[in-house]
């Protein structure tokens, strides 16, 4: 099937391709292949994840011209950011990965209700349940007081969610990622292993990535205030 295709111009937006992918693009054909390779990576930058300037780099070589990193930060025109003075807190991954540990997000919230009384929501999706009781059950046993949880079903349900928090605490999920392109307040807690890849990348000094050995009274402070005690 790929080698029946023909392209005058190809564009490759995956920079991490497998071998499958590899094979799949050299069997079809295309007079301009433009795709980034390892020898043309870009190195790991401590203030703008490699996946975005990647991105960068491969617009640069289309285009023929200098693309500035505001270009290319994403960003969400569809949806209205809104402010409803409450903490979002998005602990889970996809497959799990990359969750937020329990004792390290109820730890954080612990340190960030000393200063604020906000109500504090955990977020995921209607399948998280059980996974999201964890944290509940834990951060009530813990003494963090006005903790909820709230399952948006859907994706528009899931983005109106994010979009209406005053602030984001989040796991190395799409929900940092959309916090970050409507410019909430965010907070994204990461492991070592992809630290550097699609995080860290803000638009403004509202957005933080920390790694997990990050202490919890130092996190907690990166949370903005919400209300007064």
């Amino acid at each position: 099937q790929f080698a029946a295709w023909r392209f005058k111009r190809r564009v490759c937006l995956s920079h991490q391709r497998s071998l499958y992918y590899e094979v799949a693009l050299s069997w079809s054909n295309a007079g301009e292949d433009f795709r980034l390779r390892p020898e043309t990576y870009p190195a790991q930058n401590p203030d703008t994840g490699t996946e975005l300037l990647a991105h960068q780099r491969l617009v640069e070589l289309v285009l023929g011209h200098p693309v500035g990193l505001a270009e290319i930060l994403p960003r969400l025109t569809s949806v209205q950011a809104s402010h409803d003075g409450r903490m979002l807190v998005y602990p889970l991954s996809q497959d799990g990965s990359r969750d937020a540990p329990v004792e390290r997000v109820v730890a954080i919230l612990r340190h960030w209700r000393n200063r604020n009384q906000a109500p504090v929501v955990l977020g995921g999706n209607p399948a998280d349940h059980l996974r999201l009781e964890r944290y509940l059950k834990a951060g009530r046993a813990a003494g963090v007081t006005g903790l909820s949880v709230e399952m948006p079903a859907g994706i528009n349900a899931f983005v109106e969610h994010v979009a209406q928090c005053g602030a984001l605490l989040s796991a190395d999920s799409a929900a940092g990622h959309i916090g970050g392109a409507l410019a909430k307040p965010t907070v994204v807690l990461m492991g070592p292993r992809l630290y550097g890849y699609c995080q860290p990348w803000r638009k403004s000094s509202l957005q933080k990535a920390f790694l997990f050995e990050t202490p919890d009274a130092d996190i907690a402070a990166a949370l903005p205030e919400l209300g007064s005690k």
